[in-house]
C-alpha cells in the first residue's frame, strides 16, 4: 500500500465505500479503497486549518501568527525592552557625553595636581554666610592643616560682609589662626580721629619695642648673665667682675662630665670619669665616679672637711704635712708625717757584712758590722755603707782560735776612714767587727 490519501469533503465521496459529510477518510493511494477503521471526526478549527492556503494562514488559524523562524540574533527588540533601553545612557567619560548640565566643567584639567575652577566669562565662589579661599587649611568642624609642617593662610568674607586675611603657623592647633586682618576697599576712608587713633596706636606700640640687637646691652637687658669670656663651640665661662655665686635653697652642684636630666644622672661622655661637688645641709661633699654606661650612679659620697677646722687627736679636721726638717727636729705636734719622711734616711743590709742606717729624725746613725777573714797585716775592711760625715768608733773582736791562744785584730794607725779601715792581726783567721758613725 502506498501512502494514504486524505480527503475531506462536505459532499458524497465517490469510491468503494462512502463517508458521511464532515468526516475525514483515508484512502489507499493505489487502490483507491477506503482504509478500514480510519474514519475520524474533524473539528471546526481542524476544518479551518485544512482549508488554509499556506503556512501563514495556518499560524493565524491556531493563534501563532506572531511566531516565525527568525534567529535569536535577528529577532527585533520588543516594545517593552526598547522602552527600558530608552531610559539608559551610552557610556561616556565627560559631562557632555552624559548630557549633564548641573555640574561645573573641569575646563583646565590639572590632573592629580589639583583642579581649576575655570569659567569662560565669570567664576564665582559664594555662600549665604561666610566664604573662604584657603591654602593648606580646611574645616571639618574645626580648622586643620593638610600638611602640619607648612604654614596656612586664607582669604575670607565674614557674615558682616567684611573681607580679611587669616594666617596660621606650621603645626597650628588650638586657636589655629594667629593673624586676622581685614582688607580695606580702596573707597574706604578714615576720619581724622581714625587716623590720629591709628598713629597713636602705632606710636604706643613702637614705644614698647626695641631696636634689633644681638647683645644684652643692645636690648638693655639687666637680669641676664653676660658672657664676659666668649668661647667657641658650646663652651662658656661664668665670670663676675668681683663675685660669682651659684646658690639654691636645697642643693647646689658643680659637675664635671655629669648632668641631671630631671629624672636621672648621666655622663656627658661615657668613656670618661668625673666628679660632682655639692653643697647640702651646710656641708660640702664630693662624688667621684669612673667611666661607664648611663645612668650614672655615684658609688660614694665623701664629706669635704672644713679647712678652718684643725685636726686634733679627738676631732677630724685639716692638718699640714710636716717638712723633713720638722720631722728631724721632733718638736712640732701640729703636722702630719708621711711614710716617706718617716723612713727618710733608713737603709739596711742584713747580711754577714751589713749595715743599718737609722732615719734622720733619729739622728741618722749608721751601724756597720761584719766577719772578715784576715790573711795578712794591713788588709782593708770596707764598710757596707759609708758614713756621710764621721765615724764614731770601730771595734774588733777576737778571732777564731786556730793556735791555742787568743787571736787579736786591731785597726792600723790612722787608717780609719768614712768608707773602711786597715787592720793587723796576730793570726790569719776570721775576726768579727762593729762600727758606728753618721
Amino acid at each position: 500500500m502506498t501512502d494514504p490519501v486524505v480527503l475531506l469533503s462536505t459532499g458524497d465521496v465517490v469510491g468503494p465505500n462512502s463517508a458521511t459529510s464532515g468526516t475525514m477518510v483515508l484512502f489507499d493511494g493505489t487502490s483507491g479503497k477506503k482504509i478500514k477503521g480510519n474514519n475520524a471526526v474533524v473539528t471546526a478549527q481542524g476544518l479551518a486549518l485544512l482549508d488554509d492556503v499556506d503556512a501563514a494562514a495556518n499560524r493565524a488559524t491556531i493563534g501563532l501568527n506572531q511566531v516565525n523562524n527568525t534567529s535569536d540574533l535577528n529577532k527585533p527588540v520588543s516594545t517593552a525592552q526598547q522602552a527600558a533601553l530608552n531610559t539608559k545612557a551610552d557610556k561616556a567619560t565627560t559631562l557632555a557625553g552624559y548630557n549633564i548640565t548641573d555640574a561645573i566643567p573641569n575646563v583646565n584639567n590639572l590632573g592629580s595636581v589639583g583642579f581649576d575652577l575655570h569659567g569662560s566669562q565669570l567664576a564665582m565662589v559664594t555662600a549665604a554666610n561666610e566664604v573662604y579661599m584657603c591654602r593648606n587649611a580646611y574645616w571639618d568642624g574645626s580648622w586643620k592643616q593638610h600638611d602640619p609642617a607648612q604654614p596656612s593662610s586664607a582669604l575670607y568674607i565674614n557674615t558682616s560682609g567684611t573681607p580679611g586675611i587669616l594666617r596660621a603657623l606650621a603645626g597650628a592647633s588650638g586657636g589655629f589662626w594667629t593673624y586676622n586682618q581685614r582688607i580695606m576697599a580702596e573707597d574706604f576712608t578714615y576720619t581724622r580721629a581714625d587716623v590720629n587713633g591709628l598713629v597713636t596706636t602705632i606710636n604706643n606700640t613702637l614705644a614698647g619695642k626695641a631696636d634689633k640687637a644681638t647683645t644684652l646691652a643692645g636690648y638693655n637687658i639687666t637680669d641676664g648673665l653676660p658672657n664676659l669670656v666668649p668661647s667657641t663651640g658650646n663652651n662658656y665661662t661664668l665670670k663676675g667682675n668681683q663675685y660669682v655665686f651659684t646658690t639654691a635653697t636645697n642643693i647646689v652642684h658643680m659637675c664635671q662630665n655629669a648632668v641631671w636630666d630631671g629624672g636621672q644622672w648621666n655622663r656627658l661622655n661615657t668613656a670618661l670619669g668625673g666628679i660632682v661637688v655639692l653643697a647640702m645641709n651646710g656641708q660640702l661633699y664630693v662624688q667621684p665616679f669612673a667611666a661607664g654606661a648611663n645612668p650614672l650612679v655615684f658609688p660614694n659620697t665623701y664629706p669635704v672637711i672644713n679647712s678652718s677646722n684643725v685636726a686634733t687627736e679627738g676631732a677630724a679636721g685639716v692638718i699640714p704635712v710636716a717638712a723633713q726638717t720638722w720631722v728631724d727636729a721632733g718638736n712640732d705636734d701640729s703636722a702630719a708625717v708621711t711614710p716617706k719622711k718617716l723612713r727618710w734616711g733608713v737603709s739596711m743590709s742584713l747580711t754577714t757584712i751589713g749595715h743599718l742606717a737609722l732615719p734622720s729624725w733619729l739622728g741618722g746613725v749608721i751601724f756597720n758590722w761584719g766577719r772578715t777573714q784576715v790573711a795578712a797585716n794591713g788588709q782593708r775592711i770596707t764598710f757596707s755603707k759609708a758614713y756621710p760625715t764621721e765615724v764614731f768608733m770601730f771595734l774588733a773582736g777576737t778571732g777564731v782560735d786556730n793556735s791555742g791562744q787568743a787571736e787579736v785584730m786591731n785597726p792600723a794607725l790612722n787608717s780609719l776612714s768614712l768608707t773602711g779601715v786597715n787592720v793587723n792581726a796576730t793570726q790569719a783567721t776570721e775576726y768579727p767587727w762593729f762600727s758606728v758613725g753618721k
